[in-house]
């Protein structure tokens, strides 16, 4: 039986085997494994992890990964959506990448008996798979951008990729959230409507329509850490950076200002003792990973946007068509944990 380790290394190596595949099958393959390397990651407080559910009492570890295989077939229609539309204008794909979410919004709820495990995926990794479908057949035809620091093998770079996605979306804040702060509409309000009208945070609409920059961010993180560390350290490392400048819109739904404020400052605190990189910072992470669910804290938000990292970060690994891109060996909590105060 593999250890927690081989899985968490299983799904990044396995990033670039689908090379030889339809471009659409191998884009759909990185949505995928971006997800299940962001489930993988261990500890996440509050979030699931392989033996641990986190703040939820409704999903476990089964449920997601049973969310990814389902989310496969849109991820790869999302991507097929960008190819077939690159010669028009950006926006005219949204309609086809709207109804596209819808069928795989079903397709998750019907997969975890109606628990919403990936919604913020659904869309932004779906905004993603397009965009990489849409430069790639631009590439085809001589349009795609020639970014200064393209990906290996591909003649663009991440922040291309996320400039390209974010022009599917323009004003789209303007557009679905500013109109609520004049009239509130005749059905229930998204979990995101609530807390634009509340805190006006615009959560993952606003991170997309800017070009993604908090995922870029956690990606070159992820880039510059991964040169001396394990992925299985550096995938949680960088979710507390996350934690300190992600304004995570799940933690200000279940904890309000001051639960967002309380996660952020213990993020800080394990971050100063080291984080994931030492022992009392791996310490700390472990008493936040027990604390979070008593204080039904999960930040939702940041856990999205380090899957989206992953998948830009998958495009810029040199030689990722090759076995063993993370090294193995998840770390196991300290004996001595203490918790958090």
């Amino acid at each position: 039986m593999p250890l927690p380790g081989d899985r968490a290394t299983a799904a990044v190596s396995s990033l670039g085997q689908a090379s030889g595949l339809e471009s659409a099958v191998w884009i759909a393959q990185l949505a995928r494994q971006a997800m299940l390397a962001e489930l993988e990651a261990d500890p996440k407080p509050g979030l699931v992890c392989p033996d641990h559910n986190g703040a939820h009492r409704d999903m476990d570890y089964a449920a997601f990964r049973a969310s990814a295989a389902a989310l496969f077939p849109f991820f790869t229609e999302c991507a097929r959506i960008g190819q077939a539309t690159a010669a028009t204008p950006p926006e005219a794909a949204m309609p086809l990448l709207r109804q596209a979410g819808r069928n795989g919004e079903a397709a998750m709820y019907a997969a975890t008996g109606g628990v919403n495990t990936h919604k913020g995926q659904v869309f932004s990794l779906g905004l993603l798979a397009a965009a990489l479908g849409r430069l790639l057949r631009r590439q085809e035809s001589g349009r795609a951008p020639a970014g200064q620091e393209a990906a290996p093998g591909l003649p663009f770079s991440p922040r291309d990729l996320a400039a390209a996605a974010a022009s599917f979306v323009p004003g789209l804040v303007n557009r679905e959230l500013e109109p609520l702060r004049a009239s509130l509409p005749r059905r229930q309000l998204s979990a995101g409507e609530r807390i634009w009208l509340q805190y006006g945070v615009s959560g993952i609409r606003g991170e997309a329509e800017a070009g993604f920059p908090s995922a870029l961010r956690a990606a070159s993180l992820i880039a510059e850490f991964s040169r001396r560390e394990s992925m299985d350290r550096v995938l949680p490392h960088v979710l507390l950076h996350c934690l300190t400048f992600v304004e995570d819109s799940n933690l200000l739904a279940r904890g309000g200002r001051k639960g967002l404020d309380y996660a952020r400052n213990a993020a800080f605190q394990a971050l100063a003792a080291g984080g994931m990189f030492s022992e009392q910072g791996r310490r700390l992470m472990y008493a936040m990973r027990e604390d979070f669910p008593r204080r039904r804290l999960s930040p939702g938000g940041c856990a999205d946007i380090l899957a989206l990292a992953v998948f830009f970060h998958s495009l810029a690994i040199p030689g990722r068509d090759e076995q063993g891109l993370w090294p193995q060996g998840r770390p196991c909590p300290p004996e001595d944990a203490e918790p958090w105060s």
